[in-house]
């Protein structure tokens, strides 16, 4: 169970522009000489994940599993790459992982699936 039932405190919108700053950072480290991962789009996305991760959606990064967590559905699988970059900021995933997005059998994929936690 969430200890904190409301949103974050709000951030300073200076947080979350340098929030969404490295969130596109961790979407070109992970898009870096692969030719793929719908870029474009998920570099989009930065400022409304940003928004969302840091200062609204009530949750606890490692109960990701907590019944009471806020929920956020991406129906646009292509967007994986966006998912990550945030996963790894708040701590869900290890950095050290993002490099190896899209690589046959690595830890990461490029589309999302019903086991993401996030």
């Amino acid at each position: 169970m969430l200890t904190n039932q409301s949103p974050p405190p709000p951030a300073s919108f200076e947080l979350l522009r340098e929030r969404a700053h490295q969130l596109r950072r961790n979407m070109l480290v992970q898009a870096r000489g692969k030719g793929q991962g719908y870029v474009g789009q998920a570099l989009g996305t930065a400022e409304f994940l940003s928004a969302l991760y840091f200062n609204e959606m009530r949750y606890d990064a490692a109960r990701m599993d907590d019944p009471d967590r806020d929920r956020f559905l991406m129906s646009t699988g292509h967007y994986a790459l966006s998912l990550w970059a945030v996963f790894a900021e708040i701590g869900l995933i290890s950095r050290d992982v993002l490099p190896l997005y899209g690589k046959d059998a690595g830890p990461i994929d490029m589309t999302t699936f019903d086991a993401v936690l996030g």
